[in-house]
């Protein structure tokens, strides 16, 4: 068995790839499932319900966003406490937020099953496809809390030493949706009710491979009987606001695209958009599993005073986000139309054209958006929770919904989409001049 690494000592580079490559397999299992999801959804229902999916990413944003806010605030926060060697006041941290996030689960999941109905509408479904949401939406939150709780657990389990489980549990998940998804939705024809019960069982499954990792006598972080950590907790979710928005702006955004193209163009417009969203989701939750890798190494340096170490993980993240971001661009442009065909059916004609217009706008964006999201990251893992969540509102929300607003006024057709890479641009100035100038923001 190999030695573990010391991510206080050994190779930065080394330790880096050591925490990167599994949970950025784990994370690009999670955006393969998504997809395949969305191909069998497409495929074998139709585009109406490839629409329901767009429809349902607020609810899902929102809820991962709380999930993430308790799990990456927490989660650095343990780091620290355990590069000062305080592990019963990590295990803690640990045990409280994960009490929270059942709750939470438990809430949400109570409410959508008794009002399916209001729900669906809320999120914008019109008479055309209010059945197929309700359908999923329900079916969904019966598996709501363990759902979260198997997000919410990943992100202390990397910080515990266990990366490489993670991505395991993740991979898992992934594979198993895709599985239930050819079993539910093509050969038991179950329709929406089968995709999102497919979903629902696969991501159940993080949580159950992860636990019993915190009951190993090797184990850092267990579960104990918190006491006296208010003000921690508190801490915890005021340092995990960046990633909160991260995650529910981007069901935001969804949420301003969906109701301006059911406008524009109808179901179809959305339908199109889901498929680019798709795309717009994987690109980001693979740089975001560079963040969610370093979170671990920098937040334990951070706690002890390796400055230069931090500093180095940072560099090294973001010429990787780099290399990766340029590399999804031009596969993205390069293969377009071949993409957006694996969705659709052979009549889905006029909604492959809107995508693929679609697409010819958004794929700069993937050649910064890795930097945003990793130096974003970074602020929240060395407790600067204010430019942490400056820069996430900015480039996720505050950026975009202004300038769709803005271009509907102005054009109300495609080009609402330049607000993406336009919000990235502008954002990754901000962030230049704010280090540039003030070179102890980055601790």
């Amino acid at each position: 068995m190999g030695k573990q690494l010391d991510v206080t000592k050994d190779n930065v580079v080394k330790v880096f790839f050591k925490y990167t490559i599994p949970t950025m397999l784990g994370m690009w299992s999670i955006s393969l499932a998504s997809i395949v999801d969305g191909i069998f959804v497409g495929k074998f229902i139709d585009s109406n319900a490839l629409a329901v999916i767009n429809l349902v990413v607020p609810y899902v944003s929102l809820l991962l966003g709380l999930i993430t806010m308790f799990g990456a605030g927490g989660c650095v926060l343990s780091g620290k406490l355990l590069g000062e060697n305080k592990k019963f006041q990590a295990s803690s941290i640990f045990s409280r937020v994960i009490q929270i996030m059942f709750g939470i689960g438990v809430i949400f999941s109570i409410l959508v099953i008794i009002f399916p109905e209001n729900a669906a509408r809320l999120l914008g479904a019109n008479q055309v496809i209010l059945e197929y949401t309700v359908t999923y939406i329900k079916i969904y939150s019966y598996f709501l809390p363990i759902q979260l709780l198997g997000i919410g657990i990943s992100f202390f389990a990397r910080v515990n030493g266990k990366p490489g489980l993670t991505s395991f549990a993740l991979l898992f998940s992934a594979i198993m949706n895709v599985f239930l998804d050819w079993i539910f939705v093509v050969i038991m024809n179950k329709g929406m009710a089968g995709a999102s019960l497919a979903t629902g069982i696969s991501q159940s499954m993080t949580f159950f491979i992860l636990l019993p990792s915190f009951f190993s006598k090797n184990s850092n972080l267990r579960f104990v009987m918190p006491k006296g950590i208010k003000k921690e907790i508190f801490y915890s979710m005021y340092n995990g606001l960046s990633e909160l928005l991260n995650e529910t702006s981007s069901g935001i955004v969804a949420f301003v695209f969906n109701h301006v193209l059911i406008q524009q163009s109808g179901v179809k417009g959305v339908a199109a958009f889901t498929i680019v969203n798709y795309f717009l989701y994987s690109g980001g939750l693979i740089a975001y599993s560079v963040v969610a890798a370093i979170h671990g190494p920098v937040s334990i340096n951070y706690g002890a005073k390796n400055t230069k170490r931090m500093h180095d993980f940072l560099k090294v993240s973001i010429l990787f986000n780099i290399v990766l971001g340029s590399l999804i661009a031009f596969i993205l442009k390069g293969f377009d139309i071949h993409l957006v065909n694996f969705f659709l059916k052979s009549s889905g004609v006029e909604v492959s054209k809107m995508a693929t217009i679609y697409i010819s706008i958004i794929w700069y964006t993937f050649f910064i958006n890795g930097i945003n999201i990793v130096v974003s990251g970074y602020f929240t893992s060395i407790h600067k929770p204010i430019s942490s969540f400056a820069f996430s509102a900015l480039r996720s929300l505050i950026l975009p919904v202004s300038l769709i607003l803005i271009f509907n006024t102005i054009f109300k057709n495609e080009y609402i989409f330049y607000a993406v890479p336009l919000s990235e641009l502008l954002t990754l100035i901000g962030i230049i001049i704010y280090t540039r100038f003030g070179k102890k923001n980055l601790g």
